[in-house]
């Protein structure tokens, strides 16, 4: 389907788990376990960081807010057009909440998180010339003074797997991770940007040059925020968490959508 922001489908997808799921979505190359950094992932947003605001990813036209996010590297070998070139890539794996508002109307703080980094950090500030904190700080200074702001570290678990960052550090609903498994699940998944029909059995044979060369293409990009820096991005995936059945089959509070982007073309720059 499409919509007023841009071109989106959505698909019910059958997930399985989130390791296979996840690499077999890659659209430059077929990625093995193997070749993710388990030893140098980064966490982002005001979860992992205090007083940090929350990340802005773009999807669809709206900006979503995202309250924890982690971000993989990995690395593929480009062969579509002979290069052979090895490339550093990466997956961003977000989770937004309160989705229910997330097209209200935007007041100077458009969640908690925000006013309260707003106000830890002013309050940092400290005295000058008498005149109170809050009359020097304004808002979008003060919070980009913290955006880039990460904490990097390594994978607990052992051996690491995505599906248990997802678990232990974005948090995601045991329920809904018990029900990936079965084989009569059908999710219903969004996927945006220029690489939403590829994968790692049909990739992206474009380069970054290519894709100026198509603006159709190159306007369908996506840049999300990851530690203060816009991010660009070929392909994204939202995966709705709303539809939880509570006991008496009754659908609980909707509690949020995760994503899942990849960056990659291995042409330089921001992804």
């Amino acid at each position: 389907m499409a919509d007023l922001f841009g071109p989106i489908t959505s698909r019910w997808t059958r997930i399985g788990n989130f390791d296979s799921f996840i690499l077999s979505n890659i659209p430059y190359a077929h990625v093995q376990p193997d070749a993710l950094q388990w030893g140098a992932i980064d966490f982002d947003g005001p979860t992992f960081v205090p007083n940090k605001p929350t990340l802005q990813w773009h999807f669809g036209g709206v900006p979503y807010p995202i309250t924890r996010a982690v971000r993989v590297w990995y690395t593929y070998k480009r062969t579509w057009d002979a290069s052979n070139e090895l490339v550093t890539a990466a997956i961003y794996l977000g989770f937004q909440e309160n989705v229910e508002n997330h097209l209200a109307p935007r007041l100077a703080f458009p969640t908690q998180e925000d006013a309260d980094a707003f106000r830890g950090r002013a309050a940092n500030l400290g005295p000058h010339v008498g005149v109170p904190p809050r009359f020097l700080a304004s808002p979008s200074a003060v919070l980009a003074s913290q955006a880039s702001s990460l904490i990097s570290g390594a994978v607990a678990a052992n051996p690491p797997t995505l599906t248990e960052l997802i678990r232990t550090e974005l948090q995601v609903d045991q329920a809904f991770l018990n029900r990936l498994p079965n084989q009569e699940e059908r999710f219903l998944v969004d996927y945006d940007g220029p690489a939403q029909d590829n994968d790692s059995h049909n990739v992206f044979q474009y380069s970054l040059a290519q894709l100026f060369q198509e603006p159709d293409k190159y306007s369908q990009l996506l840049w999300w925020y990851f530690g203060g820096v816009p991010w660009r991005l070929t392909k994204a995936l939202r995966i709705p968490l709303d539809a939880q059945l509570a006991a008496g089959d009754r659908f609980v509070r909707p509690r949020g959508a995760m994503f899942i982007g990849y960056a990659g073309l291995g042409s330089g720059g921001n992804g």
